[in-house]
């Protein structure tokens, strides 16, 4: 073999062992891009963790620690338009029958002041008030509100819809229709909006909003 042969002998060896070291480099680089991105999703779901709290996740207030969010944001957002009634807008007020269901009168028997006797007194003025009773709407449909020192102490022989947040235990009791709790709704959309940066979850808790008013 001359040396022109060994030459591309050489340098053909040398081809072939970076093709080797680069498909290992290749696959170490692989494998380092995904285990950064399991990094990064569990520091992105640490970060989470540590930005949630009793007002913007189903944690309990007494799990805030000493770090205890601020009360004084509320979840309705802030408008131009002054608190009270609004220029414009109709009252209600409830006006007094002529014909009431009930009468009773509420006669002064003595003065109040120097508790003379007004039995014999002939009256000068009537004052007249009307107190309008709620009626009942149904009396066999009840709303129950049960307050337990342990969470997710609920009595396995309930019926009926029950209303609760997402935690899962809620959700192993039969026999009964699940509704999940808006304003837990509303605490989860807050976190979406301040942790995770989500657009829509402010467009979303706007709209619940008002489907609950």
């Amino acid at each position: 073999m001359d040396w022109k042969d060994q030459v591309i002998a050489d340098q053909n060896k040398l081809i072939i062992e970076l093709r080797e070291y680069i498909a290992k480099l290749e696959r170490r680089i692989e494998e380092l891009e995904k285990r950064n991105a399991a990094l990064e999703q569990r520091n992105s779901e640490l970060e989470r963790r540590l930005g949630l709290n009793s007002s913007n996740s189903f944690q309990l207030p007494s799990s805030d620690g000493l770090q205890k969010p601020v009360r004084v944001q509320s979840l309705r957002e802030k408008s131009n338009k002054k608190s009270g009634g609004q220029a414009g807008h109709q009252g209600q007020t409830l006006k007094q029958f002529s014909n009431p269901d009930k009468v009773v009168m509420h006669e002064s028997v003595a003065c109040s002041r120097c508790q003379t006797s007004l039995t014999n007194t002939l009256t000068s003025a009537y004052i007249k008030r009307q107190v309008f009773d709620i009626p009942m709407l149904s009396n066999t449909l009840w709303t129950h509100y049960r307050a337990s020192p342990k969470r997710g102490d609920v009595p396995k022989d309930i019926i009926g819809i029950l209303v609760h947040d997402h935690w899962k235990t809620y959700f192993t009791i039969e026999c009964v229709t699940h509704g999940l709790c808006d304003a837990h709704h509303l605490r989860e959309l807050k976190a979406l909006t301040e942790i995770e940066k989500e657009s829509w979850s402010r467009q979303m808790a706007r709209l619940l909003t008002k489907m609950c008013v």
